[in-house]
């Protein structure tokens, strides 16, 4: 293994399964955009408007993935988002983020500075507002309930 990149003399910390889940969510996108094999015209109805949505519209700035979609493509690296959302996030969003300039160089570019975000929808593991536990801080789940204000 090589030695971690080093930043005015002071090692850098590289996260392994990080860098992996940034690979998944550049590959997972953009195979939709190269329409590979086993893509259905309707499954990059999905994805593909968002992108040039995103690349176009500087008031736009996150793209929607199905759980279902994500979990299909590659199970183990759901389940490791599921466990570890918020320390994956960031290079979730560097996934995106290389899609949009790779895919999209001119368009994304020229709609100024941006930070685009990836969401998840129809994350199975669910639970309502009331039976929400401290413990399940930076796990991805869907909530459901009613919030009222007294």
């Amino acid at each position: 293994m090589a030695a971690p990149p080093e930043a005015e003399g002071v090692a850098v910390h590289v996260d392994p399964s990080g860098i992996h889940m940034r690979d998944i969510i550049f590959m997972f996108l953009s195979r939709y955009i190269e329409g590979g094999a086993g893509i259905a015209d309707e499954e990059r109805l999905v994805y593909v408007p968002q992108l040039e949505r995103l690349a176009d519209d500087p008031d736009w700035s996150t793209i929607i993935v199905y759980w279902g979609d994500f979990a299909a493509f590659d199970e183990a690296a759901s389940l490791v988002l599921e466990a570890g959302l918020v320390r994956l996030l960031p290079y979730i969003d560097e996934g995106l983020e290389q899609v949009m300039q790779q895919h999209f160089a001119n368009r994304y570019a020229d709609r100024g500075k941006c930070y685009p975000s990836v969401v998840f929808s129809g994350v199975p593991r669910h639970f309502t507002v009331r039976s929400l536990r401290a413990s399940m801080i930076g796990q991805l789940c869907s909530i459901s309930g009613t919030v009222t204000r007294t």
